[in-house]
């Protein structure tokens, strides 16, 4: 499942088919293999990671998704309907 953060959704604009995507997940997330991703997505890789021992979450990685394999504009926006009714 593509999660998005609740207020990040605004930024979407309706109607554009959305290709690429850059993900970032909390460091302690099970799924560290993206094998949900790499069934959408062409190319799936690592990009990064935001290290601040700090924050809340002191390692967080950044992932980049390239060229979805399938429109999955209506998963991305079930996904922010889902969180934006949970609030």
């Amino acid at each position: 499942m593509l999660h998005l953060f609740t207020d990040c959704v605004n930024w979407l604009k309706p109607g554009k088919k959305i290709i690429d995507v850059t993900l970032v997940k909390e460091n302690n997330e099970e799924n560290k293999e993206r094998k949900e991703e790499t069934l959408l997505f062409n190319t799936v890789y690592l990009t990064g990671k935001r290290i601040n021992q700090y924050s809340r979450e002191d390692i967080i990685p950044i992932y980049v998704l390239k060229g979805a394999k399938a429109d999955i504009n209506k998963r991305i926006k079930d996904e922010a309907d889902r969180k934006i009714n949970r609030h």
